[in-house]
């Protein structure tokens, strides 16, 4: 990720960022825990913490 923010040469750059994110959405799924929560709790869980603050409702 910070070679991506650096001055390197373009075309290195295009390929880091054609990777990096979705790279990240996949390391998000390898450290969820399934067995400590279900998904509908799970999901409840992420629209009040992300979402909520997101429109500014306390």
């Amino acid at each position: 990720m910070v070679l991506g923010h650096t001055s390197i040469p373009s075309a290195l750059s295009k390929f880091i960022w054609a990777f990096h994110m979705p790279l990240f959405f996949i390391a998000s799924g390898w450290t969820t825990n399934w067995q400590k929560t279900d998904f509908i709790t799970f999901t409840k869980r992420k629209l009040r913490t992300l979402l909520l603050p997101f429109f500014g409702i306390h």
